[in-house]
């Protein structure tokens, strides 16, 4: 038997790291953090907040450092979803820790995205545990038959 809470977590990460994917591929398209800045920039909104050229060059680190760990936590969701679905197919519970670990590690790199990464990592804990009392199950009736 394979584990519904697994299968559920699963599917969370798997929209979640679908949606991380589009908006990445759709920020790097339009050129990343120099256009979303430069364009603020030239709409006169981060001038007046700004002021100076100096200031403009530390804010465009920060969101150059920010796109950096956002791409960490995408690219873990991606492995991590990877290692869940073939815990899942193979009823390996060791691979679904690793996802549910991969999922915690993700979500500490970005805080920001707490709110979507909690229950996923939940659910991929609860469903790591609940495939390995499956396995044990399964495997006890096997061996008494």
């Amino acid at each position: 038997m394979r584990s519904k809470t697994l299968l559920v977590s699963n599917i969370f990460a798997t929209v979640w790291t679908g949606i991380m994917l589009c908006s990445n591929i759709a920020f790097l398209a339009k050129g990343g953090a120099q256009y979303f800045v430069w364009s603020n920039y030239a709409n006169g909104f981060l001038n007046e907040l700004l002021g100076s050229l100096e200031e403009l060059q530390i804010f465009m680190t920060l969101i150059n450092v920010l796109s950096v760990f956002v791409g960490l936590h995408t690219f873990l969701f991606v492995l991590a979803t990877i290692f869940g679905w073939i815990g899942y197919i193979c009823k390996g519970a060791g691979f679904a820790l690793s996802a549910a670990i991969l999922y915690l590690i993700g979500t500490l790199l970005c805080p920001i995205f707490i709110l979507s990464g909690l229950p996923i990592i939940i659910l991929g804990f609860v469903g790591q545990a609940c495939q390995r009392k499956l396995n044990r199950i399964n495997k006890n009736t096997v061996a008494i038959v």
